[in-house]
């Protein structure tokens, strides 16, 4: 198993290194840490290449729930009229199916303690 730095890596993968280092941090791309640099397996990045990843940024957490009121047939109401004849537009031409890998993460997840008496007027 061959290992990539940093530097090596975001040559590999066409981004820079704080975008390598990004990847890292959110376990989307497996290194080790090897004293203060991290190393990267060749073949890690070779599969992250290869994989099916949507060009362009995630929509915003905004922009992702607009898209999908919309596909559910109802109207974003916090979006401004121009955002959603845009957002009309992109999932008109690609289809929400197309649209999921982009927006994947823009949830926030919260945990809260709810005291079991009070759990059935809550659902």
């Amino acid at each position: 198993m061959a290992s990539l730095s940093v530097p090596q890596a975001a040559e590999r993968l066409g981004v820079n290194e704080r975008r390598v280092r990004q990847l890292i941090e959110l376990n989307r791309l497996p290194a080790q840490k090897v004293g203060k640099r991290w190393i990267v397996a060749s073949e890690d990045i070779d599969e992250m290449r290869e994989s099916d990843r949507p060009a362009g940024r995630p929509y915003s957490s905004r922009n992702a729930w607009g898209l999908l009121v919309l596909a559910a047939g109802r109207e974003p109401t916090w979006l401004s009229n121009p955002e959603r004849i845009r957002l009309r537009g992109i999932l008109g031409s690609q289809g929400i199916a197309k649209l999921l890998p982009r927006l994947s993460r823009r949830s926030e997840v919260l945990e809260w303690y709810v005291h079991p008496s009070l759990l059935e007027r809550l659902s």
